[in-house]
């Protein structure tokens, strides 16, 4: 069955939602990298932040493939993984464009998604 005509992804919001895919795909394998890194060598303080940054990026994967297939609740689920991040990346000291960037990704692809999507 075809979309109807007004849920038609553009093409720059495909875009942006393989590059938001990818990295947070990305994202998540580093993290599982750091996490096998400081367990490795012995070094287990920082362990739980960083599967709570994982767990993070996870349930953003999630509300990625549910935007994609048109569920509302997935706009609802990056959103939130979005102010958790930031706010952890806040209390953290990270870089302000690191926690920046994902958040104007973001709402880009709304912008873009938001005539579109289906009532």
């Amino acid at each position: 069955m075809a979309e109807p005509e007004q849920s038609r992804r553009g093409v720059a919001a495909i875009i942006l939602l393989v590059l938001m895919t990818i990295g947070n795909a990305g994202g998540a394998i580093l993290v599982l990298v750091s996490i096998n890194n400081e367990t490795s060598h012995g070094r287990t303080q920082q362990v739980p932040l960083l599967w709570t940054v994982l767990a993070l990026q996870l349930a953003a994967l999630v509300g990625l493939a549910a935007i994609w297939f048109w569920r509302r609740w997935g706009l609802y689920v990056y959103g939130a993984t979005l102010a958790a991040n930031l706010a952890l990346g806040l209390a953290t000291n990270a870089r302000l464009l690191t926690l920046l960037l994902p958040v104007a990704f973001f709402a880009v692809l709304v912008t873009l998604l938001r005539p579109r999507w289906p009532r």
